[in-house]
């Protein structure tokens, strides 16, 4: 399909949702602060080469369709994507970027964030701004991914009628939770891919550290996102935030098994929980319940059999999907996906 009008304008319209808190495209140029408007355009230049880069690994469809990357103008801490005009875009919320130095910062002045990277609080200066650095954009790359994920997965189609009518009806929600899932599982894959491929080949010491500022990203990330409250007989369209924390451990450990077999002790369920702790309320729009209410909430629950329903959904979603999913080089939308959550709780 010929698309009509340059990328951004596309974007513009795609993100064009009041009734939603979107308002079309937002221009880091705005900004005051000369650091993070500065990182900002990086971040757009980089992610949009990335993006490029990620379309040459694709054998199906192909052509790869376009995809483009920008910020969205809206107050709300949110990323998202779409499929406009033939070209797929995802983007970060004004409010995401722009609330990340802080919640970064706030993190680094945990000691129990410290204690879970395993590196002592009397770090230099330096030391404190490269892990800020790295914490960023491992943060915000581990979002991007994750819409990607949904790209991949084609959860983004409008092909599909049963997947519309699926998506938009507001009763049914254990698809949209599974959708959630497998975009978790891409973004895993993709974002450890990325923050190992900077990894010197002599330097596997390091892994366990990345390893453990992977997660520390990725439980930041579902915190910005958590329910304010959970009601089992209430249908949520993402999972209960443990249990989706849970299979970002499975999606990690599948990929240390795959990639870096020897790193695979190097997170436990022990670690995960601390994990949890030390990011807790990291976000300063929102406070989230304490970390035992939400292990009892969950353990309470039906939880076995949500996991039941769960696992035969993703298959049912990926087989329903599966004409119209991305064949990436080097990732299984099944074998990748298929990841069990690992009981966090």
């Amino acid at each position: 399909m010929e698309r009509s009008g340059s990328l951004t304008e596309i974007f513009e319209r795609a993100f064009y949702e009041p009734t939603k808190g979107n308002n079309g495209r937002w221009q880091p140029d705005v900004l005051t602060e000369d650091v993070l408007r500065e990182r900002a355009k990086r971040l757009l230049l980089d992610v949009n080469s990335a993006l490029q880069h990620a379309r040459e690994c694709v054998e199906h469809p192909v052509p790869a369709p376009e995809l483009y990357f920008d910020f969205i103008e809206s107050s709300l801490v949110n990323a998202g994507s779409k499929e406009r005009d033939g070209v797929y875009v995802l983007g970060v919320t004004r409010a995401f970027l722009t609330t990340i130095p802080e919640v970064v910062a706030q993190l680094l002045a945990r000691d129990a964030v410290w204690e879970v990277l395993l590196i002592t609080t009397d770090a230099g200066e330096r030391e404190r701004f490269e892990a800020e650095q790295m914490l960023f954009d491992v943060v915000f790359l581990f979002v991007t991914n994750h819409e990607l994920g949904h790209i991949v997965h084609a959860h983004t189609t409008e092909v599909s009628e049963e997947w519309n009518r699926i998506r938009n009806d507001e009763n049914t929600v254990l698809p949209k939770q599974a959708a959630e899932i497998d975009a978790d599982g891409y973004s895993c894959f993709a974002t450890l891919n990325w923050l190992f491929s900077r990894l010197p080949s002599d330097a596997e010491v390091l892994g366990a550290l990345l390893l453990r500022l992977f997660t520390i990203a990725a439980l930041c990330y579902l915190e910005a996102g958590a329910s304010r409250v959970w009601d089992w007989t209430v249908g949520f369209t993402h999972p209960q935030y443990l249990s989706r924390a849970d299979f970002i451990l499975g999606h990690t450990l599948d990929w240390c098994r795959e990639h870096h077999p020897s790193l695979e002790g190097s997170l436990s369920h022990e670690i995960m929980h601390r994990a949890l702790e030390a990011v807790e309320n990291c976000w300063p729009t929102s406070t989230s319940r304490p970390l035992e209410v939400q292990v009892a909430e969950l353990t309470s629950g039906p939880y076995s059999q949500w996991e039941r329903d769960i696992a035969a959904e993703r298959t049912r979603i990926r087989e329903l999907l599966a004409p119209f999913a991305w064949r990436v080089r080097g990732y299984s939308t099944v074998a990748h996906d298929n990841a069990a959550g690992e009981q966090t709780s």
